[in-house]
């Protein structure tokens, strides 16, 4: 089709406004426009190019400022309906390259109650994600927030409720000390649950957490004190992770223990279940020093006498009173050496000990399901409960020994325990091999009081078969040899 048709055709046509192309000048001014559209059009595209690429240049040269931002990112982390708002020192734009999406970071966050000075919550550095879907209805709101190298002291009380410090004065380094009078770590506590009932829960709409997700806790330095159990230790280095779960919340968490003279690893998760106020965690742990434990926490002394490094697993449930429920765990160690509570006997070296056992309540009651011990040319295997009555724990325990040189009785058979059969047979009794030996223990341990750790075993009672055993029955008569029999005692 040439110009000649194409003007001809749009002649005497009428537009929707109402004006009619005569000719050659209807066509040309419609090609003028064209082309002067397709040139702002290129002008737009190239200057959105340049912003673009500026923008980027920027941002790779380091973290730009975006102060005239700080009102809306004040809003952003707080809500109308609670007595906290927030302040911030600086809010920064951060890129990665284009891999990355662009980071939000807040610096200097402080949270303060609405009719208050002092802040309740000191933050170093949050990072922000912001929802794309809020951004497109006009909206700033967060789907996660990472916060960045806080110091957090968590306390639980006697009565069993749990205070929270994140940041304050104390806990800055560099900072300087604080005057004004301390007004306690209730509303800590209360920003933590404000947190915790808005990802818990079904998001509520109005809330400017509406769109959150996920809360990070990244390279913190934590500090857990138990004043129920006597407890205090901490983390150099924590990273935690809560986000929405169907249930509740589901936590990750991975942490660098510091215990003074040993670096303990504990890495697990948790659920929190909403509707049944019950908190599941399974974990497992790393270079556990048992005798530092005992040596640290005066709730744990009985681990003194223990001197090995374990590693393992096991999961609890925990009510929101801070209550443990139940507990699962297994043990594992490598070379050690233990001394038995209430014993006159040299430590015990062992190559190897597994225990796997549980914890319950009402009553209060530890059950070792299996505790297998290898002393290298024996086995020991030890099952048993041991039940808190009062001051008093009780236990009834069962020992079985596969397999055992006579030679090594003397080692294992405690010099106090039956002490007359104990040195007769000792004496008396050589080479061979003790087999399939077992033993029942009931005995009582004082727990509270100046007698604290005092044992006293009720009774003792098994069987033992012996083969190819020599016995001096009665000097100086030859003695028996090859000896095969069972014995009770």
């Amino acid at each position: 089709m040439n110009s000649r048709t194409l003007r001809s055709r749009f002649r005497g046509v009428k537009n929707e406004a109402g004006l009619t192309f005569t000719g050659t000048y209807g066509f040309q001014m419609i090609r003028r426009t064209s082309i002067v559209c397709l040139e702002v059009l290129c002008g737009i595209l190239v200057v959105l190019g340049v912003l673009v690429a500026g923008s980027a240049w920027r941002l790779s040269q380091g973290p730009l400022s975006i102060q005239f931002l700080l009102p809306y990112a004040e809003d952003l982390l707080q809500q109308q309906d609670t007595r906290f708002r927030a302040e911030l020192d600086d809010l920064i734009l951060t890129w990665a390259g284009w891999e990355r999406a662009l980071d939000v970071r807040a610096l200097g966050v402080r949270l303060v109650e609405k009719d208050a000075v002092r802040p309740v919550a000191r933050i170093r550095e949050v990072s922000i994600t912001l929802s794309v879907r809020a951004l497109a209805e006009g909206k700033i709101a967060p789907t996660s927030l990472k916060i960045i190298g806080p110091r957090i002291r968590l306390i639980r009380d006697e009565s069993g409720a749990f205070e929270l410090d994140m940041g304050g004065l104390a806990a800055q380094a560099g900072s300087q000390p604080d005057t004004q009078p301390d007004t306690g770590t209730g509303s800590n506590a209360d920003v933590l649950a404000l947190l915790l009932n808005e990802l818990s829960g079904p998001a509520q709409t109005g809330s400017s957490l509406l769109y959150l997700n996920r809360v990070s806790v990244i390279g913190a330095v934590l500090r857990l004190e138990d004043r129920q159990l006597g407890i205090n230790w901490g983390a150099r280095h924590a990273d935690i992770t809560v986000e929405r779960a169907l249930v509740g919340l589901r936590a990750t968490f991975d942490l660098d223990i510091d215990l003074q003279t040993s670096r303990p690893e504990l890495h697990g998760e948790a659920t929190f279940e909403r509707s049944a106020e019950r908190i599941d965690v399974k974990f497992d742990f790393a270079r556990v020093n048992a005798s530092q434990l005992g040596d640290q926490f005066a709730a744990l002394a009985g681990l003194k006498t223990l001197m090995a490094e374990f590693s393992g697993n096991g999961n609890l449930r925990i009510g929101l009173d801070g209550d443990i429920q139940r507990a699962e765990f297994t043990l594992n160690s490598g070379q050690g050496s233990f001394i038995a509570p209430g014993v006159n006997a040299p430590p015990y070296a062992f190559k190897s000990l597994t225990i796997d056992g549980r914890l319950n309540r009402d009553p209060d009651q530890i059950q070792i399901a299996g505790a297998t011990v290898d002393f290298g040319s024996t086995k020991a295997t030890l099952a048993g409960v041991v039940t808190r009555v009062g001051a008093i724990a009780a236990v009834n325990a069962t020992v079985s020994i596969p397999s055992m040189p006579a030679d090594d009785l003397k080692k294992f058979w405690p010099p106090d325990a039956a002490s007359g059969a104990r040195d007769w047979m000792t004496a008396n009794m050589r080479d061979g091999v003790y087999r399939d030996t077992t033993a029942s223990l009931t005995a009582r341990i004082q727990i509270d009081g100046k007698n604290a750790g005092n044992v006293t075993v009720d009774s003792i009672n098994g069987h033992i078969n012996i083969s190819g055993v020599t016995i001096d029955y009665l000097n100086p008569m030859p003695p028996l040899k090859n000896v095969v029999a069972t014995g009770t005692f």
